[in-house]
């Protein structure tokens, strides 16, 4: 049974924090148009957004204009970034700066993570 939007804490700016629980928002993931992320968390004031990304197969992924943390919930693989490669698995962290080229590579088919952008647009 797939998770309503509703389950979804308010994450506006008018919250002073709240808490994401990962069932809820992996379960939006086969609800989110045959991305292979969903949104879970955006606000304008910090600037950050906060997704569940869970690539099936192949990581397409572009640069980004804006610094990214990856956190990763399941799975293990390797991390492709400007040239290197490094092994990742479950508990992870990953940093990536704005505009740098990078993707998952050689990744489980369980492999899922939090996806955070945060900063101004670079």
């Amino acid at each position: 049974m797939n998770a309503d939007r509703s389950e979804i804490p308010n994450t506006d700016e008018d919250q002073p924090g709240f808490v994401l629980p990962l069932n809820a928002v992996r379960d939006l993931l086969g609800d989110a148009d045959g991305l292979p992320f969903v949104v879970a968390a955006s606000r304008d004031d910090i600037p950050m957004t906060a997704l569940l990304f869970s690539p099936n197969g192949t990581d397409g992924q572009k640069p980004h204009d804006r610094d990214e943390i990856y956190v990763v919930v399941s799975g293990s693989g390797v991390f492709e970034f400007e040239g290197t490669r490094k092994a990742f698995k479950t508990g992870d962290m990953i940093y990536v700066k704005a505009h740098a080229k990078h993707s998952f590579v050689e990744f489980t088919d369980d492999f899922c993570t939090w996806v955070i952008f945060y900063g101004d647009k670079k």
